[in-house]
């Protein structure tokens, strides 16, 4: 087979190499030439090789031969004519003075400059507040560029109100927000009262707590705590059926009508209760209350919660007596108004002045009495009561107070409704509280007979009493209809 090249511009034709039968001075050669011819890419090297020479003779012959003429051969300069290199030396001015111009007009272009921006403190463009995003504005004093950020909304905690854990208190920062009086209680820590094993000690009903707190033990007080006087479904029904006769009675005359239990203050303060056994976490208050207000339209109120909120504060009982303080009976009221849809008043928002005070109606049964705090409440401290019926030594009582709102209110309870009356009358302006034994009284009855629409009737016990609260509502049905 012939082999065919292109080498220098001339086209190889010959045989190819044969091996060499010899051993000769060439036999190398031969060899090399043997391979060569039956290389596959031996034309392509040949044609490569061409390419090559051509193109770099073709460079030398174009670019480096002129130069070095240029430099050993040099040729005299042709003069050109005056007019000629005026012209030429106008255009390069004008080039230059073209180039110069852009160039400052390069440097005068406003944003091709890069700003460092030194951004003022911002102007507010929409203040945020507890629940919405505000925005505010930076501007750049060097080139009036402009950012803005967002103000993320948030509260503005301010304390309100601190204690140190102790026996005696609860230890707790209190945060109100000052736009919108929100609050956050933080650090909160449990009173530093002992858990160990106190044996219950009893003096003519009055029961011997801790850290000099006394209870009391008459009635179903201790039944009541232990949770183990609960009622049957039948009691509760009957209970239920007592109480929606007077609500109807009511309803006929476009009465309000609230049935109201107070905690006994065992309930309030266990921390302070001897060792006795839990019968059931649920006390007979707290079931009835929970049945009468999935089942019944009675507006039956238990402000057990409202009392353990706010002793975190302030003590809502006096420490050796039965009775709550006036703390106490200012959250009982506003419990009541708050039933009744009313507008209320927070004990954080009003003053509360402390004072002492020495024993109570406890100590004056088992004989120990101490000196220790409590405290009483400025609610609406420029309305006035007078007083215009007093029969059994307060145990009836009736008047009108100062208060603008033309609302007439009778309660009848127990002894816990004087306390009561105390902060009513500051929200309506006819008041009637009578002990419920002395309920048939004619200033009694008068003042059942004048109510009407809008006005309230309030029928008030102490959880050891709330049975009594079932024959009074019979009582009361009656004297509604008469």
């Amino acid at each position: 087979m012939a082999v065919d090249a292109v080498k220098g511009g001339l086209v190889e034709k010959r045989d190819p190499a044969e091996w060499p039968d010899s051993l000769t001075n060439d036999v190398l050669k031969k060899i090399e030439k043997y391979y060569e011819d039956r290389s596959p890419f031996r034309n392509n090297l040949i044609a490569f090789e061409n390419d090559f020479s051509q193109g770099y003779e073709t460079y030398y012959r174009k670019t480096i031969t002129p130069i070095l003429i240029e430099l050993f051969m040099p040729q005299p300069k042709e003069e050109k004519p005056a007019e000629t290199i005026e012209e030429t030396t106008k255009e390069e001015s004008s080039v230059e003075e073209s180039t110069e111009e852009e160039a400052t007009q390069e440097l005068e272009t406003p944003g091709e400059l890069k700003c460092e921006h030194n951004f003022d403190d911002g102007t507010v463009v929409t203040e945020a507040d507890c629940v919405l995003n505000g925005e505010i504005v930076y501007t750049c004093q060097a080139c009036g560029e402009q950012k803005s950020e967002v103000i993320n909304a948030s509260h503005r905690f301010m304390l309100k109100k601190e204690s140190l854990a102790d026996e005696e208190h609860y230890g707790y920062k209190l945060y109100e927000c000052e736009r919108c009086k929100e609050r956050e209680l933080r650090d909160f820590q449990e009173k530093t009262v002992g858990t160990d094993y106190l044996v219950p000690q009893i003096d003519n009903y009055a029961l011997y707590g801790r850290c000099d707190w006394l209870f009391f033990t008459g009635n179903s007080s201790l039944q009541d705590y232990q949770g183990s006087n609960l009622m049957s479904e039948a009691q509760l029904i009957e209970w239920k059926t007592a109480f929606e006769a007077l609500q109807a009675a009511c309803d006929q005359k476009g009465i309000k009508l609230v049935v109201l239990v107070l905690p006994n203050k065992e309930q309030v303060y266990r921390e302070y209760m001897p060792t006795f056994q839990i019968s059931s976490q649920t006390s007979r208050a707290q079931q009835i209350a929970a049945y009468m207000q999935a089942n019944s339209i009675v507006n039956y109120v238990y402000p057990l919660e409202d009392m353990l909120e706010t002793k975190i504060y302030y003590d809502v009982y006096l420490k050796q007596d039965t009775h709550w303080n006036d703390v106490g009976s200012f959250v009982g009221a506003m419990a009541l108004c708050r039933a009744l849809g009313m507008p209320t008043t927070d004990i954080l928002d009003v003053p509360v002045t402390p004072a002492g005070y020495y024993g109570g109606d406890l100590s004056n049964m088992c004989g120990f009495a101490s000196e220790y705090t409590t405290s009483y409440v400025q609610y609406k401290p420029e309305i006035e009561f007078t007083q215009e019926v007093v029969l059994h030594g307060g145990e009836v009582l009736h008047g009108h107070s100062s208060a603008q709102t033309d609302q007439d209110i009778v309660v009848v309870g127990d002894s816990f409704r004087v306390g009561l009356h105390n902060h009513l009358y500051r929200d309506f302006s006819n008041v009637t509280h009578t002990h419920r034994n002395y309920m048939y009284e004619n200033v009694v009855i008068e003042a059942l007979s004048a109510l009407g629409e809008g006005d309230v009737l309030v029928l008030e016990a102490v959880e050891r009493y709330d049975y009594q609260n079932v024959t009074a509502a019979i009582g009361l049905e009656a004297l509604l209809k008469q």
